[in-house]
């Protein structure tokens, strides 16, 4: 009598849990095929990785630098227009000045380090420097993008006043052919306050025309640099740069 207690428990477990045991054994053959397809290899699966590697390729070998260090010199003299607007007032005054500014350029690879030097004979002048990243190009002999962050300094002797703004920069070269090219670059100036508590802000965009040979380039550009002023909040004066420049430039 025990022993036949002890069977009808027995098959009482088992087909009391029979409903069960497909839903158990379909998840055992579902995680199973996940781990046989996690390392199943395909024609499909090889050709997509091959044409991502070849991108990839493509990429780097757009982009390599053709050297690994560059220096480039370049100097233009710059006539000019300068527009100065009194703001509270309305009124506008208009003067035909001359300026020269100078600029080196450093390259490691992709990595560039600038300075520059501007002076003006309305007895205002500057001059910065800082580093930026080539986006696009592989060396500054040919088409490439560069963005760059710096730092200039503003002086007007004739107030004693100085600015000091931050900026960033965009530039892009374009050659239409090996001796003909175009080029473009847009500064933007955060606002900062002078040592008399005028705050600087604006901007500055040049596109020019260039003619190559060898190590040096001959190029003229037009620039437009409007500048606003402002003391408490308030714009009290503004001011338009505007006019052509023409130099050389020297590839090391």
């Amino acid at each position: 009598m025990a022993r036949r207690s002890l069977w009808l428990i027995l098959l009482t477990g088992i087909f009391g849990s029979y409903p069960a045991w497909p839903y158990f054994q379909l998840e055992m053959m579902k995680q199973k095929r996940a781990k046989i397809e996690s390392s199943q290899w395909t024609l499909a699966d090889w050709l997509a990785q091959k044409k991502r590697v070849a991108l990839m390729d493509h990429w780097l070998a757009m982009n390599r630098s053709a050297t690994v260090m560059e220096l480039i010199l370049s100097g233009a003299y710059q006539d000019e227009k300068l527009k100065v607007t009194d703001e509270l007032t309305g009124t506008t005054g208009t003067s035909e000045i001359t300026s020269q500014i100078y600029k080196a350029d450093i390259y490691l690879t992709l990595f560039n380090f600038f300075g520059e030097f501007e002076a003006a004979d309305n007895r205002r002048e500057s001059f910065g420097g800082g580093a930026g990243l080539r986006i696009f190009g592989t060396s500054a002999q040919t088409t490439n993008w560069v963005v760059r962050y710096g730092w200039r300094k503003r002086n007007h002797f004739a107030d004693r006043e100085v600015w000091e703004n931050q900026f960033v920069e965009s530039s892009i070269q374009l050659y239409l052919f090996r001796f003909l090219g175009l080029n473009g670059e847009y500064r933007h100036y955060f606002a900062q306050k002078s040592n008399l508590g005028a705050e600087l802000s604006g901007h500055r965009a040049t596109t020019g025309l260039f003619i190559e040979s060898g190590f040096l380039r001959i190029f003229g550009e037009y620039f437009r640099e409007p500048l606003a002023f402002k003391q408490s909040g308030l714009t009290t004066s503004s001011e338009e740069r505007e006019g052509f420049g023409i130099g050389a430039k020297f590839f090391f």
